[in-house]
């Protein structure tokens, strides 16, 4: 079960916030093998005079702007350099296909725990089939 963080400019409409969990979301259950149900974003809209980033850190070509957003995955099932890499390049593709969104404005970051890290309801530990322990 991935646990996502996204930091986004405090801009971004409800529209626009439910468009990037549905791609983020879509691109999870194709690139990360999370099931379809298993759907928690959590959205931090910040004020741009309390957003501080380098403009060109990590870029290749151009640079940032006011729009860039942070998305922080945190998952219990560790996954391979290429799915990792799967996701990157299926997100900075979709979000600038169906949002306008640059490249440069996007920056995923992904963390990995164990499943006794978990709580899911009712103070128990999560204990989940092997299948399913993501």
């Amino acid at each position: 079960m991935p646990f996502i963080e996204l930091f986004v400019p405090e801009h971004k409409s409800k529209t626009e916030l439910k468009c990037i969990s549905d791609i983020l979301h879509d691109q999870l259950v194709t690139h990360f093998d999370v099931p379809e149900e298993d759907r928690f974003h959590v959205f931090h809209p910040i004020a741009s005079e309390r957003r501080f980033f380098d403009l060109h850190y990590g870029v290749s070509t151009g640079q940032r702007s006011k729009d860039w957003i942070l998305i922080k995955i945190l998952a219990g099932k560790p996954r391979q350099p290429e799915a990792k890499q799967a996701l990157y390049q299926a997100l900075a593709k979709s979000f600038k296909a169906q949002l306008g969104l640059a490249t440069t404005d996007l920056m995923v970051v992904i963390h990995f725990n164990h499943i006794s890290d978990w709580s899911f309801s009712e103070g128990q530990s999560a204990v989940l089939p092997k299948e399913v322990l993501l």
